[in-house]
């Protein structure tokens, strides 16, 4: 959606240079409104395959049913592009003061056992204008937390709850979010992360330009404002996570824009709902951890992109839920042993994992 700045009022009352600019100006929103006003109905341009605002032919193969929509709106000129549409040529982008509608986004979060923190991940949701609904997926909370998000649900007109009857796992519970929601981009965030108004349009300007199937993580950061581990990693490896390579890049210089990397963090990254889709979603065999770190693969695996984008930020509680430790370093142990035995191809990789997996999940259940 784009918000022109105007006066309440109808067509009749305000011409377009009321609206800014000269009505024959390219360049300013009178001449965009001019332009505009002259649009064939929806549907009439669809072969043409033309820009309506620069009248040049657009990336990818054209526009598929651009549709645009003029409307007064209290004390805001609305821009709506129809949901079939696609984004203009680069060299035709809207003009100053002109912000392009983003695609329909859906947020993804999955709680269990979460405490107070759900409440903040939940009201930044709520609070954004780029997240178009929320999925929420109880997957198992105490009373009065549920009570909340009952609450929380029958007051926020955008939040739909999946209640499950018992705890099915988290890449289990993200995949039945998933196939609830509506958006066209499906936004993975954790229940103890609070995201950074105007995140969503540097991920969404990632994605477009990364090859699909693409998946885009942000900047996670804790209380001290440092990134924290695991926003950005090579792929996962037997030979760098026994510490021959490096896995995680936190210690590394943070890039200035968006890069490519082998894995981003599930606990807060945009993919679109069509890829998500392609590539099957979260493997449900994993019931905690490395699910993301296996969708990453796959996807680059399947000829597509993981991007880290710097500019777009979540502040990151960790570890809020009160599931015991031992109990979640087991799960990661047997998530860590299913992903190098999946991922091993060559017999030499086989011979590998099968002498060096146990070890890696004795480790980890030691540490808990």
């Amino acid at each position: 959606m784009a918000i022109l700045p105007g006066r309440a009022g109808t067509p009749s009352q305000y011409g377009a240079a009321d609206l800014g600019g000269n009505r024959h100006d390219r360049r300013g929103a009178g001449g965009l409104l001019a332009r505009l006003a002259r649009l064939p109905p929806a549907g009439a341009g669809e072969t043409a395959g033309r820009c309506p605002l620069c009248h040049r032919r657009c990336h990818g193969g054209g526009i598929q049913r651009v549709q645009l929509r003029l409307q007064y709106v209290e004390r805001s000129f609305l821009v709506e592009r129809g949901a079939g549409s696609r984004r203009h040529h680069p060299a035709c982008q809207a003009p100053a003061g002109v912000a392009v509608s983003l695609p329909a986004i859906s947020a993804l979060v999955v709680s269990y056992k979460t405490g107070p923190r759900l409440h903040e991940a939940l009201y930044a949701l709520k609070s954004d204008p780029d997240i178009t609904e929320i999925i929420l997926v109880d997957n198992g909370n105490p009373p009065a937390d549920e009570a909340w998000i009952d609450r929380f649900v029958a007051a926020c007109p955008k939040a739909r709850l999946i209640r499950e009857g018992d705890n099915p796992g988290f890449g289990t519970a993200m995949n039945r979010a998933a196939s609830a929601a509506d958006g066209d981009l499906l936004l993975a965030c954790n229940p103890d992360c609070v995201i950074k108004r105007g995140a969503m349009r540097p991920m969404t300007d990632a994605l477009e330009n990364a090859p699909r199937p693409a998946i885009v993580g942000g900047r996670i950061f804790g209380l001290d404002g440092r990134e924290e581990r695991g926003a950005r990693r090579n792929t996962l490896t037997l030979w760098n996570a026994i510490g021959l390579g490096r896995w995680a890049l936190d210690g590394t210089p943070e890039p200035d824009g968006p890069v490519r990397v082998g894995a981003v963090t599930g606990a807060f990254f945009l993919i679109r709902a069509e890829d998500y889709r392609t590539l099957g979603g979260f493997d449900e065999a994993y019931f905690l951890h490395v699910e993301d770190v296996d969708l990453c693969r796959r996807a680059i695996e399947a000829g597509g992109s993981v991007t880290y984008q710097p500019k777009a930020g979540a502040l990151h509680y960790t570890s809020t839920s009160d599931a015991p430790r031992g109990e979640v370093q087991g799960h990661k142990a047997d998530s860590l042993k299913r992903y190098f035995r999946k991922f091993a191809k060559t017999p030499g990789e086989k011979l590998a994992a099968a002498l060096m997996v146990p070890l890696i999940g004795l480790a980890m259940r030691l540490r808990g």
